[in-house]
């Protein structure tokens, strides 16, 4: 539900989702954005929606701000 609203967002860039190798069902998900503007809108505009149509069991482990200092496609 997040990713599909994040994917209509203007400055979306990706979406990943990942699962941790030692964790037991912990998952990652990693956006990515053309800066953090265009996050920080995306967050004040939906963020409270998107939290109260959840129905998943989400325990947040953490949150990080990542800066993509190299890039290889």
């Amino acid at each position: 539900m997040w990713a599909r609203r994040a994917r209509e967002a203007k400055g979306f860039v990706a979406y990943f989702t990942m699962k941790r190798i030692n964790g037991k069902n912990e998952y990652a998900s990693v956006y990515e954005w053309r800066s953090q503007s265009f996050h920080s809108r995306f967050m004040k505009k939906y963020h409270e929606e998107l939290v109260a149509k959840s129905r998943a069991k989400v325990k947040v482990l953490g949150y990080f701000n990542l800066k993509t200092i190299d890039r290889l496609k």
